[in-house]
């Protein structure tokens, strides 16, 4: 596991993020998600680099090799929980995104007490 700091700072991020700061983060898009109906991953993918390996703080350091990654030695091993279709499939809000960043973080922290 190469990006073990990252996946903790990652743990931290979500656990920081407030609802002002999607709402905030939705406004830089055009035209801005004034009724939030769509997608929540853009907006995740801004505030956390959710979604891509070209983005994700995790994916970054390790060069997208999952076996290298907290995540693996699965491929995909990030994507293969609820928590992250929470955020990529079920958020449609703000208040969902929210919850779900949360759920992901706590998630995360019991997926580190499995690999110890």
């Amino acid at each position: 596991m190469e990006n073990r700091k990252e996946f903790d700072a990652l743990i931290l991020k979500y656990q920081s993020i407030t609802l002002e700061d999607i709402i905030e983060a939705s406004a830089n898009f055009k035209p801005p998600y004034e009724d939030y109906t769509k997608d929540m991953e853009d907006i995740a993918n801004m505030l956390t680099g959710f979604g891509s390996p070209g983005t994700c703080t995790l994916c970054l350091p390790v060069d997208a090799y999952c076996t290298k990654c907290a995540w693996g030695p699965e491929k995909w091993g990030c994507m293969k929980h609820e928590s992250y279709n929470a955020i990529d499939l079920v958020a449609k809000t703000p208040e969902e995104l929210l919850t779900a960043f949360k759920e992901r973080a706590d998630y995360m922290e019991e997926y580190l007490e499995t690999i110890k």
